[in-house]
């Protein structure tokens, strides 16, 4: 037999074990968030066409000429043709005193453009903090929700952004457990990108830790599968159940032995993680890791009564 030929014979099988093993995760974890607002560079652009006068005074910061439109009964609600209203344009650019004084006009705080954003999502997107407390103190509502049902919490969670998060933490009314269309938490995103100090901050709002998307996936799978090591010893400080399953019967230390991270398997099983759990497909942790190819990982296993 060529050598080629004994390649294919001998590695085949172990592919398909890992397309299966694979498929018992399905979809799950694939882009979060960070899929609503990818095309970064398209919104951007947004805010340099089609701009009304107000809109182009507003984006400029120019209070002056803001001033003067307004007092000449600019509508200060005016959308241009992708739905943004003026207070966008403000709030894109960081001209406090601009938001100001269209918000003492009257504009709607709460307004989504044409493609789901309201101003204190892209302050929060844009990192704009002085906009956003602004926006609060004002009256927005700090759980208004856009595309795919996020809100400013999500994008400061998936962003990273501490002080953009405490801000709408410290606001009144603020649900840090709110989900977006796939029920998706910003504990969970933030668990997904590793962002600890927001993580802290949601568990002392009384984020849920246990908390779970469409397919049955916790805060503390997002962690397990792309080894976010300091989350999850926070998770199971803030009693994540480590042996929680989604709908695939798939457990955090399943997702942390699928993609190889040792490390996070080890804060699971150290974190009281049973390792013997079976998924839908009847694979343990082990044996998840052993079809992955995931050496090492399935010696710390072992070590742990893994089988």
């Amino acid at each position: 037999m060529s050598q080629t030929l004994f390649s294919q014979a001998f590695f085949n099988p172990m592919k398909t074990r890992i397309r299966a093993i694979a498929l018992c995760f399905g979809a799950s974890l694939a882009a979060v968030a960070a899929s609503a607002i990818a095309d970064e560079g398209n919104f951007e652009h947004q805010f340099n066409v089609a701009r009304y006068p107000l809109h182009h005074a507003s984006y400029h910061g120019d209070n002056a000429e803001v001033g003067r439109l307004l007092v000449e009964n600019a509508d200060p609600n005016a959308h241009n043709n992708t739905g943004k209203t003026a207070l966008m344009f403000a709030a894109f650019a960081g001209h406090a005193e601009v938001a100001k004084a269209l918000l003492s006009a009257g504009t709607d705080r709460n307004a989504i453009s044409d493609d789901g954003f309201t101003a204190m999502m892209i302050a929060a997107l844009k990192e704009n903090v002085a906009i956003l407390k602004l926006l609060l103190a004002e009256g927005a509502d700090p759980n208004a929700s856009g595309k795919k049902g996020l809100t400013p919490l999500h994008i400061a969670s998936l962003r990273g952004n501490v002080s953009i998060a405490d801000a709408l933490l410290a606001a009144s009314g603020i649900n840090p457990n709110q989900p977006d269309d796939k029920k998706q938490t910003p504990l969970m995103i933030a668990a997904s990108r590793g962002h600890a100090k927001i993580a802290e901050a949601l568990l002392a709002a009384k984020a849920d830790p246990n908390a779970a998307t469409e397919q049955s996936l916790t805060p503390i799978m997002f962690a397990a599968r792309n080894g976010r090591d300091k989350v999850l010893n926070i998770l199971l400080s803030a009693a994540a159940d480590a042996d929680a399953q989604d709908v695939d019967g798939n457990t955090a230390l399943h997702h942390a032995s699928l993609k190889g991270h040792g490390e996070a398997a080890k804060v699971l099983l150290l974190g009281g993680a049973k390792a013997n759990v079976k998924n839908a497909k009847g694979f343990t942790a082990l044996r998840t890791a052993k079809a992955a190819g995931h050496a090492e990982l399935v010696n710390i296993l072992k070590v742990a009564g893994g089988q």
